[in-house]
C-alpha cells in the first residue's frame, strides 16, 4: 500500500508532466485532455494535502 508521501510524490511527477505537455503543444495541435488531467491532479493533490496527518509520517520514521 501507498503511504501519504508516496500518493503526494506520484500527484507531483503528474502535475510536471501535465505542464509540460501543455507547454510542448503547438496551437495547431491542442487537446482538452491535459486540462481535463491537469484539474484531475490539482483536486487530487488538494484532498491529499487537507487528509494529510502528521502521526502518520511519525509513525513511518519508527520503522
Amino acid at each position: 500500500m501507498l503511504t501519504q508521501i508516496d500518493r503526494l510524490t506520484i500527484y507531483c511527477v503528474l502535475c510536471f508532466v501535465t505542464i509540460c505537455s501543455l507547454v510542448l503543444r503547438t496551437p495547431e495541435n491542442i487537446s482538452l485532455l491535459p486540462l481535463i488531467s491537469l484539474a484531475s491532479v490539482m483536486i487530487a493533490l488538494t484532498i491529499e494535502l487537507k487528509t494529510w496527518s502528521e502521526s502518520e509520517t511519525a509513525e513511518e520514521k519508527d520503522y
